[in-house]
């Protein structure tokens, strides 16, 4: 894949902030993305605390310049499978194939495993890198809904799922939630979402400095939740 890291595309954008009673991140606020586009279905930040860069509804990845307080176009997304890349010999290895859905993935922190999650399946796989089951995929954990995204927390073995429940009461419509879940598939805490994300799907849960963006098909901003200081 050629390297697309091409700074083109400026976008003007605002920061908006809600305060939210009643919750362990009670402060809501959101990176406004460019004018018609829409789904900002990640979140990551790089080695140095830049971003966060964003993957949106066609293809592109933006990274949020905190500088300028614009989106600037990064790279191009490709879907569907889970691939490994090698920056020394600039090769591509498959590692899974056939992914319904697939999400993620989170690389764990002494690099031995790679977890990924299946939508349509509801349920995260975890793939061996290293050791006696290097190469080799088992079901980490089954969930009650559609995961999306699988981030690594600033809590060293713990992950954030981004993860879609379909509620029947009072009426049908979709409940968005973060799960923070460890290596062994324990589930940690359930963060409802609803507040921002009502009967939207939520793509992604990334910590940073102590913080939680979301991102969303659905919305045309990226959540940014925040503990009391």
């Amino acid at each position: 894949m050629a390297n697309l890291i091409v700074f083109m595309f400026f976008f003007c954008s605002l920061l908006l902030v809600v305060v939210v009673s009643g919750n362990a991140y009670p402060f809501f606020s959101k990176i406004q993305m460019p004018p018609g586009v829409t789904g900002p279905e990640s979140a990551a930040f790089d080695a140095a605390g830049g971003g966060p860069y964003v993957s949106v509804t066609d293809g592109r990845v933006l990274k949020w310049d905190s500088t300028l307080k614009v989106f600037v176009e990064f790279a191009y997304t490709a879907p569907n499978r889970l691939l490994k890349y090698d920056p020394v010999t600039k090769q591509v290895t498959v590692l899974l194939r056939g992914l319904a859905g697939a999400g993620g993935p989170a690389v764990s922190f002494d690099r031995s495993f790679v977890l990924v999650s299946e939508y349509v399946g509801k349920r995260i796989q975890k793939f061996w890198l290293t050791g006696v089951k290097a190469n080799t995929a088992e079901i980490l954990i089954n969930l009650p809904g559609n995961p999306n995204k699988i981030k690594r927390s600033e809590t060293e073995g713990e992950y954030w799922v981004a993860l879609n429940v379909i509620s029947q009461q009072p009426i049908l419509f979709t409940a968005p939630q973060g799960l923070r879940i460890n290596g062994l598939g324990m589930l940690l805490e359930t963060l409802p979402l609803v507040t921002g994300y009502f009967n939207a799907s939520i793509a992604v849960v990334q910590e940073h400095n102590l913080a939680l963006y979301i991102g969303s098909r659905d919305t045309d901003f990226v959540g940014v939740l925040k503990k009391v200081p």
